[in-house]
């Protein structure tokens, strides 16, 4: 199974159909058209962080989540630094107002979030990096997970899952996941003392690594969909995408192809 590419207006967005087809709560991710930013954040750039377009990404956060039907003041969202940190969250986490400007530091570090409160919009952001949603349509639960390279040899993604079954019983059999644009193979090239570090962790990953002159092309997608599948997650229940944000400069921003110099793509899940 696959994302979607659909239009909200003038929004462009990838959705989840495996997700989305349940009516019991909807799962979009960004692409950069719909939004009001230029250059190399544009069009729809969601970056709370970046000061220097930050109005227009407060614009931009207002459009996309009217095309989808969602009040921004919901979002709950945290700042991504590849770390291993996990949250359970509630209503009681959404700012008062979201959009308040100098106070960016109230974020806390984690790359994952958790919740069973259907006021509550999970927001992830990535420019390169795999994201993940997680639906259990029978305790009713959502997840989001950002996993770089370094994320998911932190184990991100099955300690998510780990902690939705520690905390809401969750079975992952019952699970659906979506994932989200990310750099692909044939743009995820490192050097050597990378690629031993995902041999490091599993010899075995030795078939997702293609050797090109003295580099190594490493598929993410590959590792983290066995990560998923491992931790008790139906292959058929997983919706994956062929969208590479580092190829696609129309549609996707990529930290490695603007240099650091880059808008953020996003992307939510929310109870119905």
């Amino acid at each position: 199974m696959q994302t979607n590419l659909i239009s909200k207006g003038n929004v462009k967005l990838l959705e989840a159909p495996n997700i989305n087809s349940t009516g019991l709560a909807i799962a979009y991710f960004s692409t950069r058209k719909g939004g009001i930013s230029t250059g190399e954040n544009g069009e729809m750039n969601l970056n709370l962080f970046k000061p220097n377009d930050r109005e227009n990404s407060d614009e931009n956060f207002k459009i996309f989540c009217s095309s989808i039907g969602i009040d921004p003041q919901s979002l709950v969202l945290g700042r991504e630094k590849h770390t291993a940190n996990i949250r359970i969250v509630d209503r009681d986490f959404c700012k008062t107002d979201f959009f308040a400007k100098g106070d960016e530091n109230i974020y806390e570090y984690f790359d994952a979030q958790i919740t069973n409160d259907n006021e509550v919009t999970l927001f992830v952001y990535s420019s390169d990096c795999s994201v993940f949603l997680f639906f259990d349509p029978v305790k009713k639960v959502i997840a989001t997970t950002h996993a770089g390279w370094k994320g998911s040899l932190n184990g991100i993604i099955p300690k998510t899952i780990s902690k939705m079954t520690e905390y809401f019983d969750v079975n992952p059999a019952d699970l659906f996941v979506a994932v989200g644009p990310n750099i692909k193979q044939c743009c995820f090239e490192v050097d050597k003392p990378v690629c031993d570090e995902f041999l490091s962790y599993d010899n075995e990953f030795k078939k997702y690594i293609v050797e090109k002159n003295d580099k190594f092309h490493i598929d993410l997608d590959g590792i983290n969909t066995e990560l998923i599948v491992k931790s008790g997650i139906k292959p058929e229940n997983i919706a994956n995408n062929t969208h590479c944000t580092m190829c696609e400069e129309e549609m996707f921003h990529s930290y490695r192809r603007c240099k650091g110099n880059n808008g953020v793509n996003g992307a939510v899940i929310k109870l119905l």
